[in-house]
């Protein structure tokens, strides 16, 4: 069993001799996770240095280290690298102290990809070195999975510094008693080499995945595996293999998974057609999909398939296979149910670029949402209305359904999420479409969630402080710090203090408004 190495490999030296103060006072190893030094930051009293005195006061841990990782990204991006690589020796004093769980892993993994990002390739590989070394404290063997694949990936990124410890993760694939997970693993793990241009690798691992797949006892699961060997055949130009590979997973089910998919299967099923479609296969595909049963898994399986046909050209089958999924999608019963298929036909509509029918899709799934009795599936529902709009830039739209939507949390829970689907589209698409989309998501903020805080039917600090980064995402400072609470919610203010960091890293940049905005906080902060 792989035990963590020394914590002391772990500690920046101004860190670790405060933690070696605790533990001779203590007479032991210390028991509490360590403190944040913010007096050692160029400005403690700007918004990063404000958002990271919040660190200590976030219950979950492994946010912490999220906290801490994206202030120092925040950081770096502003060329304050020594605050960066403060708050990262943070970050990595936390990690053992965090749960061993996948997401603790990827948390860890990034604060690896901070550390090469800022030059501490050492640092960096220590990171990895320690989480790996817990992936035995994972008790389920899928997570267990997932956080192995968070290791291999940043071992990529972080180069050769990580060759050992690469070479060592890769070997305890091929022991994983869990033939699903290893074949997944061995799999994407080759497309890495390949792609990092050590084919030879890549050819062995492969080799090694097909026995893995074969060795499956389920028909569909199996048959699943051996779709996941056809991509990879896909992703590292092999064609030929990927072909072969989904003759053999079609045979897989016709031989012993005959007859339609349990609902435990139909996902295996999915994975199957995801395969096939990649590859154009697509009179197999429509065999895989009429084994399928259920409407909702039908209407995805449709729609994958059109998508697979649009992306060939072939736009007139696309269509009618489109049609073919809208129509499953208006069988399913359950009303969440039909908004999901709905919305991803919308979503196979903008694949291919129509986003005409995609709001068309998402009108009609809007005009369900608003018969959904229960309030918490009814904004579950609309959140999944407004990622089409947002993504097909419908702001008109979106305002018609937040109208008809019921006064109150629904409307300005559903108004959040489609100004965050908007803030999201904005970070990636490029100017001035991305100008557009932060101004949009402004108004409706402005609109519908700018009024005086005690007149909001928002009641959970959580997403009060959801607000808050979205108004500070859009730089609007006072809305920001009106909707904040750092007794209630430290996390979440501290995540709008980081947004408002990133745009202004130091208070002479802010206006003489936002700056007393910002010592409002600051007061309330240190009140504590």
């Amino acid at each position: 069993m792989y035990r963590l190495k020394p914590t002391v490999l772990f500690f920046a030296p101004a860190l670790f001799l405060g933690w070696m103060l605790l533990a001779s006072c203590a007479g032991g190893p210390p028991t509490l996770p360590p403190a944040v030094n913010t007096r050692r930051l160029t400005n403690p009293d700007a918004p990063i240095g404000l958002a990271a005195r919040l660190f200590d006061r976030v219950g979950d841990l492994t946010e912490r280290i999220e906290l801490a990782n994206e202030a120092a990204d925040a950081a770096r991006s502003s060329g304050a690298s020594d605050d960066a690589g403060l708050l990262l020796d943070y970050a990595r004093t936390l990690i053992p102290f965090a749960p061993a769980h996948p997401r603790t892993v990827v948390a860890a993994a990034n604060t690896a990809v901070q550390f090469a990002a800022v030059g501490r390739t050492v640092d960096a590989v220590q990171v990895l070195e320690g989480e790996f070394a817990r992936l035995a404290e994972i008790p389920n063997a899928t997570d267990r999975g997932a956080a192995l694949e968070a290791i291999i990936n940043v071992s990529f990124l972080v180069g050769d510094e990580s060759f050992d410890l690469l070479t060592r993760a890769v070997q305890s694939i091929f022991v994983m008693e869990d033939l699903s997970t290893r074949v997944r693993l061995l799999t994407e793990t080759a497309v890495l080499y390949y792609r990092a241009g050590n084919r030879g690798t890549a050819n062995s691992l492969m080799q090694q995945a097909i026995p893995a797949a074969g060795s499956l006892a389920d028909p569909w699961q199996r048959a699943a595996a051996i779709g996941s060997l056809a991509v990879a055949h896909h992703r590292t130009d092999n064609r030929d293999a990927a072909i072969t590979a989904v003759d053999s997973a079609m045979e897989e089910l016709r031989r012993g998974g005959n007859g339609a998919p349990t609902a435990t299967a139909a996902p295996y099923l999915l994975r199957i057609l995801d395969a096939v479609v990649l590859l154009s296969q697509q009179l197999t595909a429509v065999e895989l999909v009429d084994r399928i049963a259920d409407p909702e898994t039908r209407a995805r399986g449709l729609s994958g398939i059109a998508v697979g046909f649009g992306q060939e050209g072939a736009r007139s089958a696309a269509y009618i296979f489109f049609s073919r999924a809208a129509r499953e999608a208006s069988l399913v019963e359950d009303r969440g149910g039909r908004i999901r298929a709905m919305t991803d036909v919308a979503s196979g509509y903008l694949q291919i670029g129509d986003a005409d029918l995609a709001v068309i899709q998402a009108n009609g799934a809007a005009s369900v949402t608003l018969q959904i009795p229960d309030t918490a599936e009814q904004i579950a529902a609309g959140g999944l209305v407004m990622s089409v709009y947002a993504r097909s830039r419908e702001r008109g739209r979106a305002e018609t359904f937040l109208s008809d939507l019921p006064e109150g949390r629904v409307r300005e829970e559903v108004a959040l999420a489609f100004a965050q689907q908007l803030i999201a589209g904005g970070q990636i698409a490029e100017a001035p479409a991305n100008e557009q989309m932060v101004s949009d998501a402004r108004s409706i903020l402005l609109r519908y969630l700018g009024s005086d805080g005690a007149a909001t039917a928002i009641s959970d600090a959580r997403t009060a402080g959801a607000v808050a980064r979205a108004f500070a995402q859009v730089g609007d400072i006072g809305n920001a710090v009106r909707w904040m609470n750092p007794t209630a919610d430290p996390a979440s203010t501290a995540w709008a203090l980081i947004a408002i960091g990133r745009v202004h890293p130091q208070m002479d940049s802010l206006s003489p408004a936002d700056r007393d905005a910002l010592e409002r906080v600051r007061a309330a902060v240190a009140a504590r």
